[in-house]
């Protein structure tokens, strides 16, 4: 434990890893900021009856943060939990888009912007997997 402690401080976290982690951060404390004008809308889309969209706009926020916190303190599980948080994240954007656009290609596009975060991320963690407990 000391010494993968001790090979922690010598590697560091990365540059690129941080910034994600920072950028992640502010995506997140920025969804918590408009909090307000998300719970007229969880009302509004609750009183139509989607209950997922209220589901998630309701556990998005404290799950983010443990997440950002976990990464940043090395846990494997943070990580898993990452991936798991974006793909379900992404799936409940993507989804609506293919029944609301089925003739168009935005769904398309979306599940190729996912595909690009997910990548990025795994290319800032892969290095650094060692690292993590």
């Amino acid at each position: 434990m000391a010494q993968q402690s001790s090979q922690r401080k010598k590697e560091g976290r990365g540059t690129f890893l941080a910034i994600l982690l920072v950028l992640d951060s502010l995506w997140i404390f920025s969804g918590i900021l408009f909090l307000p004008h998300k719970l007229y809308m969880i009302i509004f889309l609750h009183q139509m009856g989607i209950w997922w969209d209220t589901l998630l706009s309701l556990i998005i926020p404290p799950l983010g943060i443990a997440i950002v916190i976990g990464i940043w303190t090395w846990k494997k599980i943070a990580v898993y939990a990452h991936f798991a948080y974006l793909s379900i994240l992404f799936a409940s954007l993507i989804v609506p888009i293919f029944l609301a656009f089925p003739e168009n290609q935005y769904g398309a596009w979306m599940v190729v912007f996912a595909l690009v975060i997910l990548g990025v991320w795994y290319v800032a963690i892969k290095p650094k997997w060692h690292l993590f407990t």
